[in-house]
C-alpha cells in the first residue's frame, strides 16, 4: 500500500518516452490501467497490449533504481510489479463505457451529472436547458470532476435518488442488477447496460429470470400484416409448379396506383429475388459472397427501395460489401480513438438515409458461408453488430440533439444478422424509463433454398422482409420528425448560446466499442444469445 506521504510524489525531472509518465502523474495514479490510458498514444493500444504491459514492467524496474525514490516507495513499486493487472478485454470495455451518468427518477425526469457535478432535472419531452456544452468534441468528453466522483464507485453504477419504492421499481431493479459488472464478461451486453430480449430469447446466460420476464411482458409488439390487395397475386404465384409459369406469374403484376402500386412492386422484387436463388446453378455454400448475393442483398435492396418510394426525402439506399459504418467512425473520433483511420468498422451491408445526413438505420452482418455452424464466429458477429447498433443510435441522437426524448425513444435502428441458415432481425432502441438500451429480436427467417419447399418458404420470406420494411419506414418517419423538432428548438432559441441547451447527446450516451475478430473473438461463443427451447 502506498504510504500517504508519497501520494502526490512525482519525479522532479523530465524524461524521454513513457518514463515521463512518472514525472507528469502522481504516485497514487501509477497503476497499470492509468499508465495504459496515458502512454503510447500513437499505438493501437489494445492490439499492442502485451507490448505496453512489458513497457510498464520495464519502466517500473527503471523507476526502482532512481536515486530520488525512497525505500518505502520502492516497496510500493515492487507491489505494483506483482499486482494482477486487468486484461485487454476489460480495459477495452471500460474505455468504451459512457463518461457521464444519467438515470430517471420516479417523477420521470433525468438526473444529469454535469461538468461541475451539479444535478439538473429535465422533464421528458420538454425543451430543456442546462449548462453543458453540446459540441461534438465535448459530447462524450470525460472531465476531472466526474472522474473524481467515480473513484468511489464502479464505472457505470447508477446513482439512485428517492425512496424505497423507486428502488423496487423496474428501473431500480435493473440498475441494481447491472451495477455488479464483475459478474459479466466485459463484452457482454449487460456490462454495457444493454438488455437483449425477445419472445424466443432466453434470459441466459447472465440475466435475472424474474426481472427479464417482467421486462418482456411489458414490451408491446406491433403486427405488420400484408395488405389484402396483394393476396391473389401471391396465391397465383405459389400455385405454379412449372418454372416458366412460376416466372411468368411473377411478372404478371396487377395494375394498381398509389400505395397499392408500391406494395406490388415490393412483393414482385421479393419474388424475383426468390426465383433467382430457386434457379441458381451456383453452390449456395460457396462462401460468404454467395450467402449475401443470393439470400440477403437483393432483399435488403428491395426494402431500401420501398422505403425510398414512400419517403422520397429520406433517399434510403442499400450499400453492400465491406462498407464502413460511419457512425462508429464518428463516435470513435469524438473519443480520440480513431487512429489514422485504422479502427474503422466494416459492415457487410448498410441502409442509409442519404437525405438525412447519410444516417445509417440498418446494419447487416453475415457470419461466413450459408450453413456455417461456427458458433464462435456467429456470436462474435452478433456482438460486433450490437455495438455497431449502439453507435448508430448515438449518432442519430447527436445529429438531432435538440429533439425530444419522447420522440427519440421511438427510434429503432435495425441489425440484420445472417448465421448458419437463419436470418435474425434485431432492433436497438433506448428505453429511458429503465435507463437501458434494448436489443429486441423482432423476427427470424429460416432459409429453405430448395424450390420444393417454396410453399413454406415464400410466405416466410415475404412476411420477414415486409416486417423489415415496415420497421425501416417507422424509423425513417421518426428520424424525419426528430429533424423537425431539432430545427424548431433551434429557431425558438436562436439567440441563446448552444451551451445553454441540453441535448439528446447528454441523455443518449451508450458505450462505444469496436470489436475486432483477431483480438476479441476468444470466448464469445459463451456470451449468447441463447434461444428458448420448446416449453421454456
Amino acid at each position: 500500500m502506498l504510504p500517504p506521504e508519497f501520494k502526490s510524489f512525482k519525479l522532479a525531472e523530465h524524461h524521454e518516452g513513457s518514463r515521463n509518465y512518472f514525472h507528469e502523474h502522481e504516485a497514487e495514479q501509477w497503476s497499470f490501467s492509468h499508465y495504459f490510458n496515458q502512454t503510447h498514444n500513437n499505438l493501437n493500444k489494445f492490439k499492442k497490449y502485451k507490448f505496453i504491459l512489458d513497457a510498464y514492467q520495464k519502466d517500473l524496474d527503471w523507476l526502482i533504481n532512481q536515486r530520488s525514490v525512497t525505500a518505502k516507495l520502492k516497496d510500493y513499486l515492487i507491489v505494483l510489479k506483482k499486482e494482477k493487472v486487468p486484461g485487454s478485454s476489460k480495459l477495452k470495455a471500460k474505455a468504451a463505457l459512457p463518461k457521464k451518468i444519467r438515470c430517471l427518477n420516479s417523477k420521470n425526469t433525468f438526473n444529469m451529472i454535469g461538468n461541475n457535478n451539479n444535478i439538473g432535472n429535465i422533464q421528458l419531452g420538454d425543451t430543456y436547458t442546462a449548462s453543458e456544452s453540446s459540441s461534438m468534441n465535448t459530447k462524450r468528453k470525460a472531465n476531472d470532476d466526474f472522474e473524481e466522483t467515480t473513484k468511489t464507485r464502479k464505472p457505470c453504477q447508477a446513482e439512485f435518488e428517492g425512496n424505497t419504492q423507486e428502488i423496487n421499481s423496474i428501473l431500480g431493479k435493473w440498475n441494481k442488477f447491472l451495477e455488479n459488472k464483475e459478474t459479466f464478461h466485459p463484452f457482454s451486453p449487460e456490462y454495457h447496460h444493454v438488455i437483449r430480449c425477445g419472445k424466443t430469447v432466453s434470459y441466459r446466460p447472465f440475466l435475472n429470470k424474474e426481472l427479464y420476464d417482467q421486462h418482456v411482458s411489458q414490451h408491446e409488439e406491433k403486427e405488420y400484416p400484408l395488405p389484402e390487395v396483394c393476396m391473389s397475386y401471391i396465391n397465383n404465384i405459389m400455385n405454379q409448379h412449372d418454372l416458366k409459369k412460376y416466372r411468368k406469374a411473377i411478372r404478371n403484376v396487377p395494375e394498381a396506383e398509389g400505395e397499392d402500386e408500391d406494395t406490388f412492386l415490393f412483393v414482385e422484387n421479393i419474388f424475383q429475388a426468390m426465383y433467382n436463388f430457386h434457379t441458381t446453378y451456383k453452390d449456395i455454400h460457396d462462401g460468404e459472397p454467395e450467402f449475401n448475393g443470393l439470400f440477403l442483398f437483393p432483399f435488403l435492396k428491395a426494402v431500401a427501395a420501398a422505403v425510398a418510394a414512400e419517403f422520397g426525402a429520406a433517399k434510403t439506399d442499400f450499400c453492400d460489401g465491406e462498407v464502413c459504418l460511419e457512425a462508429m467512425s464518428t463516435q470513435l473520433k469524438a473519443l480520440n480513438m480513431l487512429i489514422d483511420g485504422r479502427n474503422k468498422y466494416n459492415a457487410d451491408g448498410l441502409i442509409r438515409m442519404y437525405g438525412y445526413k447519410n444516417l445509417e438505420i440498418l446494419l447487416l452482418e453475415t457470419s461466413s458461408h450459408f450453413g456455417c455452424s461456427d458458433q464462435s464466429k456467429s456470436k462474435f458477429d452478433h456482438h460486433k453488430g450490437l455495438f455497431g447498433s449502439l453507435a448508430m443510435i448515438k449518432t442519430i441522437a447527436d445529429e438531432y440533439q435538440y429533439a425530444s426524448i419522447t420522440t427519440f425513444k421511438k427510434v429503432k435502428v435495425i441489425f440484420v444478422h445472417a448465421s448458419d441458415t437463419t436470418v435474425y432481425l434485431w432492433s436497438m432502441s433506448f428505453v429511458p424509463d429503465e435507463n437501458i438500451y434494448e436489443l429486441w429480436l423482432e423476427d427470424t427467417l429460416e432459409i429453405k433454398p430448395s424450390i420444393d419447399d417454396k410453399l413454406e418458404a415464400i410466405p416466410n420470406f415475404i412476411q420477414f422482409y415486409w416486417k423489415t420494411k415496415e420497421l425501416l419506414k417507422q424509423t425513417s418517419r421518426i428520424v424525419m420528425e426528430l429533424k423537425k423538432e431539432h430545427e424548431a428548438t433551434l429557431v425558438k432559441n436562436m439567440f441563446k448560446k448552444s451551451s445553454d441547451l441540453t441535448s439528446l447527446s447528454t441523455i443518449v450516451n451508450p458505450s462505444i466499442l469496436r470489436l475486432t475478430e483477431d483480438e476479441d473473438k476468444a470466448g464469445m461463443a459463451e456470451l449468447g444469445p441463447v434461444f428458448k427451447s420448446r416449453g421454456e
